[in-house]
């Protein structure tokens, strides 16, 4: 198969996560369930630090793995199906992006100070000088 450009690679390399998708994980796991949180998938009520650190496994197996090139390549589509995952908690607004309510404000304007205070997000406001 000739790529021609980043956009054909994407194309195929989607197609190929979604492939994986159906015929994969959605048999083994089931799928989301936007409607009831109880009746998802495992990775449905999952958090940031779980995404992340199932992609970082992925991502750290990738060069060692011994189980050949078919599994190397299913590990590929793994880590692209959490990074899709991930993404669609972040569109879904379902990812806390202030873990344990505490954040660092350096160089940041007055308008985003304000959408974090007005978020209820925070809970207690520490300045350091």
């Amino acid at each position: 198969m000739k790529l021609d450009n980043r956009v054909d690679e994407w194309d195929s390399f989607s197609n190929a996560v979604r492939e994986h998708i159906l015929t994969y994980t959605k048999k083994q796991y089931g799928d989301i369930n936007l409607d009831d949180s109880n009746k998802g998938d495992q990775l449905q009520n999952a958090k940031l630090d779980e995404l992340q650190n199932n992609m970082k496994r992925y991502v750290n197996r990738m060069q060692t793995n011994s189980r050949g090139e078919v599994e190397a390549i299913r590990d590929l589509l793994k880590l692209s199906h959490y990074a899709a995952i991930t993404w669609g908690k972040y569109q879904r607004n379902e990812i806390d992006t202030y873990k344990d309510n505490k954040i660092v404000l350096e160089n940041i304007s007055q308008e985003k100070v304000l959408e974090i205070l007005n978020s209820n997000k925070i809970k207690k406001i520490t300045f350091e000088v």
